[in-house]
């Protein structure tokens, strides 16, 4: 089988501490493969889960997103965008750039046809306003109002709607501003 790890579990310790169990095996913190006969699966299963227990702390299990930089919403524009998609194609070895907008203001929340998904309105302090769109956030986004101040995760694209060219966010993560 084949495993992926979470930043803080270095899965590659876990094997080798684990080698009594398995046929073979390796790879590194973040990724590793083993092989192991079927009447071992269960006591491998355990004694890793264990193993992880005694190192992780609930707030290790949490998800997290890096955004790989901070941006004005001035700065978020359709020329930023098209200037982005030069880096495609975008994949493991060439993640999309994930940007944040701090301390901006929701305009509008607008449900779409399917309320899984929300169209924004976010005005930055330096007075401008973009449209975001949230897939599978609607019930989350729902907690939020229009007016306070929030953090916004997102992807910078170009939106291709009935001819025309617009800068659109994808958010990736919304919480509230911090204070």
């Amino acid at each position: 089988g084949s495993a992926r790890s979470i930043p803080k579990f270095d899965l590659h310790a876990s094997i080798q501490e684990h080698r009594h169990l398995i046929l073979g095996g390796g790879g590194h913190k973040a990724a590793g493969g083993i092989t192991l006969v079927m009447d071992q699966i269960d006591p491998f299963r355990l004694a890793v889960n264990e193993y992880a227990n005694g190192l992780l702390t609930d707030e290790d299990l949490v998800p997290t997103r890096i955004a790989d930089s901070p941006i004005a919403g001035i700065e978020a524009d359709l020329a930023a965008a098209r200037d982005l998609s030069r880096l495609e194609p975008f994949g493991i070895g060439n993640p999309e750039p994930l940007f944040i907008s701090e301390r901006v203001e929701l305009a509008s929340i607008t449900p779409t046809r399917n309320p899984e998904h929300v169209r924004l309105s976010i005005r930055s302090s330096d007075g401008s306003s973009r449209n975001a769109i949230a897939f599978s956030m609607g019930e989350r986004i729902s907690s939020f109002q229009v007016g306070p101040l929030a953090d916004v995760l997102f992807r910078l694209e170009e939106n291709h709607y009935n001819g025309s060219s617009t800068v659109q966010w994808t958010v990736q993560d919304i919480a509230s501003a911090k204070t």
